[in-house]
């Protein structure tokens, strides 16, 4: 499969007025068509700058963000990125919220056709039944439904998740993967590359896992293909011969992405691991 958003050697500088900081060097990373990539490491590794470098939000300091082989030129409809905060509009329900961003999305489809798209994807989140509650009225798992509902309704190239259901209890967390994993299986060709600390969850949705050495100055440590084929349930996954030899796997090269950064060691290059 060709890659459909790429990063080529990119390194990313913030600075203020206390100190210059890396953020992630020479990172290179293919997303390729109808794939689900997961960013995992720990906490400062540089998993939300390379997300907001993928949407185009951020440039980078070094290197290029190519989308479709070309300059991707900043920020466009193609990728939408989801943070871990909701950020839904207080005074509206969860249906005008989404029905806000699709009207405001430059679709040439016409009204009635943007209002199915919407009440497609509350449904397709498990939501339909709260639309018309405002975001006070709903817990935290719901918010985060709309959220990623909001973001599905765009219909965009590429998904992007900055670590969506970390404050989410472990029953919301694993509904909303659920739920996840089902609109992915059953719309194919969509991009997402998600951004978690968690190798579970990590192994549950991504079919290719990017480990990330421990910031400043992040690197790619190793990739893990995931021997999970589609479409995937938790027991399904949970009970695959392989499971619990990869898990054990991915969380050794977690380990050693700490390791090495404690070590100050030299970037070795990326490992391929399976």
């Amino acid at each position: 499969m060709s890659a459909l958003l790429e990063l080529s050697h990119v390194t990313k500088v913030f600075s203020t007025q206390d100190a210059v900081v890396t953020a992630v060097a020479a990172v290179s990373l293919a997303v390729r068509m109808g794939e689900c990539v997961s960013l995992l490491g720990h906490a400062a590794c540089g998993k939300s700058t390379l997300l907001a470098l993928l949407a185009g939000t951020e440039a980078p300091t070094e290197g290029e963000v190519l989308v479709g082989g070309v300059g991707s030129g900043g920020a466009g409809p193609t990728r939408v990125l989801v943070p871990s905060s909701p950020s839904l509009l207080p005074s509206l329900t969860a249906r005008q919220n989404v029905r806000l961003a699709v009207d405001e999305g430059g679709s040439t489809e016409s009204r009635a056709e943007r209002v199915e798209r919407v009440e497609r994807y509350l449904d397709l989140m498990g939501i339909g039944n709260v639309a018309d509650e405002r975001p006070a009225e709903l817990d935290a798992a719901t918010l985060q439904a709309v959220a990623l509902a909001r973001a599905l309704a765009l219909t965009p190239h590429v998904l992007l998740l900055d670590d969506p259901f970390s404050p989410l209890p472990p029953s919301g967390r694993c509904e909303l993967q659920d739920l996840l994993a089902q609109v992915w299986d059953e719309e194919p060709g969509r991009s997402l590359v998600m951004a978690t600390g968690d190798v579970d969850e990590a192994l549950y949705l991504a079919d290719r896992i990017v480990l990330l050495t421990d910031g400043p100055a992040s690197r790619v440590h190793a990739v893990f293909d995931v021997p999970f084929t589609r479409p995937r349930t938790r027991a399904g996954v949970l009970a695959h011969p392989r499971y619990q030899a990869s898990r054990r796997l991915v969380r050794e090269l977690l380990a050693q992405c700490a390791r090495q950064d404690q070590a100050g060691r030299p970037d070795p290059g990326v490992e391929q691991a399976s």
